[in-house]
């Protein structure tokens, strides 16, 4: 028989995986987006993006991926501890759950809070001559050091899962590339390349984030493959 629910959730994290690569799309193709004012971080910047219709639409796809993530990865650890790695796939779902509750709360400042912290705000606010001005960048700054260390969270989890693959689910060269991939993001902040202000460090952490939801991806297609096979 084949494990449906493998499947399933190897579907859920394809999903999630391909959402969440392609979920910046509606920001980057607004018009006056352009690679010097992305990501935002002057209060100018920050209001004008705030207000995009793209920055509402992007955020509330991370909600939509949130659960899809969580659904696919706890799955994978249930998978992972049948063939022995249990301790690999629980850390995998702690490392992956904590790193999708950070995303929520740096997901509803940046995308709910700041839009209507910035929805009135005056040209004071953007001289710096009101409260609401600091209110914003307070804000966004908030947001970017929990999706920072969301991230960070979300690229170490992927030492876990390597494992889980590497020892116990069949997958070797997927599995490898887990652990290469959460070794080196592991060091990565503990020498201060990389920032837990995604903001500041957008430059090294997101193409990283962008390598970690196409790894996730490759997982999710293993789990439907897996899935799919029958057994007896």
């Amino acid at each position: 028989m084949t494990n449906e629910l493998t499947k399933k959730a190897g579907i859920a994290l394809i999903l999630g995986a391909l959402i969440s690569i392609f979920r910046v799309l509606p920001i980057v193709l607004s018009d006056g987006v352009t690679g010097d004012n992305f990501p935002p971080e002057s209060l100018e910047d920050v209001v004008f993006f705030s207000q995009l219709q793209g920055w509402h639409i992007s955020h509330v796809l991370i909600l939509v991926l949130i659960p899809l993530l969580i659904f696919g990865v706890a799955v994978f650890a249930r998978d992972a501890a049948e063939n022995g790695q249990a301790s690999a796939g629980i850390m995998a779902l702690i490392g992956l759950t904590l790193s999708m509750v950070l995303f929520s709360v740096a997901t509803v400042l940046d995308g709910f809070v700041l839009p209507a912290v910035t929805a009135d705000i005056g040209e004071a606010a953007l001289t710096g001559d009101s409260h609401s001005g600091a209110l914003a960048l307070f804000t966004h700054e908030a947001a970017s050091i929990f999706g920072g260390t969301a991230s960070a969270l979300l690229l170490i989890t992927a030492l876990f899962i390597g494992i889980a693959l590497l020892h116990g689910l069949g997958a070797q060269w997927l599995g490898g590339l887990g652990v290469v991939l959460g070794i080196l993001s592991t060091l990565g902040y503990l020498i201060g390349v990389l920032n837990l202000n995604i903001s500041d460090g957008f430059s090294r952490v997101g193409p990283l984030l962008m390598l970690i939801f196409f790894y996730l991806l490759a997982v999710g297609i293993a789990m439907v493959r897996r899935g799919s096979t029958t057994t007896t």
